[in-house]
């Protein structure tokens, strides 16, 4: 960690050896640093005493979410393998919490994509990598996701139950690896991966939505009595995305094809 004014260095840490995956204070002061790695483990450390507190352990596979409670005792953590877990903290003791509980446990952020809460995210057919990202309002009221396909989305929160209405908007040209709201909930932030672009959304209440022309490409029906959600989402879960790449001749060619052609003798062969 460095400080935010000199970038001089203030505390390092280094205890795994493969990717760190995400990073996240507890909330208040800060007093503890959850680190999360592709070693499958999330470390605790205390920024004041410069130590390693407490250790998560039991995920089967590679940690790609996390989020603190309000209280700051509590881990949510989710996995390639698809596993919602829990942790106590700072210490980092599993705990098993059934998901009637985990609904009414207040959190500092949602950016999880899974759970009973956000079950309505996923399409039809997809894989655990589809929806790479999500993040929920500070009223709790809509969860913006990205996903492999380059698509933002938003849903109503809770997003319960399979296949979820959703508005769609499209900019990326290839997959979205992150999606955050500003502190006020104003803009909504997207990171995109092959095209290293951030794109910015203005987020406009219902109610108060001025009228322009707009190149992204929203859900097909924008009535108002679905609210302006998708209805048809079954068809639009059945697309089968696939990467297509075409090339063609930019400029037409002349001559003998080089595998083609007859070959000079040599000095020694004349």
């Amino acid at each position: 960690m460095v400080n935010a004014d000199t970038l001089e260095d203030l505390v390092s840490f280094h205890h795994r050896k493969d990717v760190v995956s995400e990073i996240r204070f507890s909330p208040g002061a800060g007093k503890y640093l959850a680190v999360a790695s592709y070693d499958s483990f999330v470390d605790i450390y205390n920024v004041m005493s410069s130590k390693r507190v407490g250790i998560c352990k039991g995920a089967s596979s590679y940690i790609t979410h996390m989020d603190w409670d309000v209280r700051g005792k509590l881990l949510q953590v989710n996995t390639g393998a698809k596993e919602q877990l829990f942790f106590e903290a700072p210490r980092g003791k599993k705990q098993t919490i059934p998901s009637s509980e985990a609904e009414k446990i207040s959190w500092t952020s949602w950016t999880s994509v899974l759970g009973s809460c956000c079950e309505g995210i996923w399409p039809i057919i997809g894989e655990v990598t589809d929806v790479t990202a999500s993040c929920l309002t500070s009223d709790g009221t809509v969860l913006a996701t990205g996903d492999d396909f380059g698509f933002v989305k938003l849903f109503r929160y809770p997003a319960k139950g399979k296949y979820g209405k959703f508005k769609r908007y499209v900019a990326h040209s290839t997959h979205v690896t992150n999606v955050r709201w500003t502190h006020d909930d104003s803009l909504l932030v997207s990171a995109g991966g092959g095209d290293t672009s951030l794109m910015l959304w203005t987020h406009e209440m219902e109610g108060h939505r001025e009228s322009r022309q707009c190149d992204s490409e929203e859900s097909d029906l924008d009535s108002e009595e679905d609210g302006g959600y998708d209805s048809d989402v079954t068809r639009e879960n059945e697309f089968v995305y696939t990467i297509k790449a075409l090339s063609t001749n930019i400029r037409p060619m002349f001559g003998i094809k080089p595998h083609l052609q007859q070959k000079e003798p040599s000095i020694d062969e004349r």
